[in-house]
């Protein structure tokens, strides 16, 4: 399977990643039969898309770019468009579970926090932060600002 992602390597959740750009390096055999888009902007989808082979499919948590989907008709591929939405019927109770027992699986390690890097400046760090993304220079951390921290 491939990720398309551009998350650099986090060893610290225990879980090597790819480092290059979308998760594809020299071991991997193409074409791949199933993409995991998890960013699934239209750049990654493309790349996803063309990465499979015949009879694959590609995951995408984003709906799939239309054009994209025609091709997938005539070139024998897949798309699934998949949602995790907390109030979706068949996910309440799963959640209820899941949060009953939150804390201790935070506590065992079985769920770990998202990294996060606070911004300086509060609110005034926020296109720093845009920036930063927009050119792609964020990748296996989530920015915060604190706007009590604006002056």
């Amino acid at each position: 399977m491939a990720h398309i992602t551009t998350v650099n390597p986090i060893r610290s959740i225990g879980r090597p990643v790819e480092t290059r750009k979308f998760g594809i390096g020299s071991s991997h055999d193409l074409p791949v039969q199933v993409v995991l888009g998890g960013i699934s902007t239209p750049e990654t989808q493309k790349t996803g898309f063309d990465l499979l082979g015949s009879g694959g499919g590609i995951v995408t948590v984003l709906q799939p770019e239309p054009d994209l989907e025609e091709r997938a008709l005539n070139e024998n591929k897949r798309f699934a468009w998949v949602m995790g939405d907390k109030v979706l019927p068949h996910n309440v109770q799963l959640l209820r579970d899941v949060y009953a027992q939150f804390t201790e699986l935070l506590e065992k390690g079985d769920i770990k926090p998202n990294r996060v890097e606070v911004i300086p400046g509060g609110l005034n760090g926020v296109v720093e932060g845009l920036k930063r993304l927009q050119e792609d220079k964020v990748s296996g951390v989530k920015l915060v600002v604190r706007p009590q921290e604006t002056k």
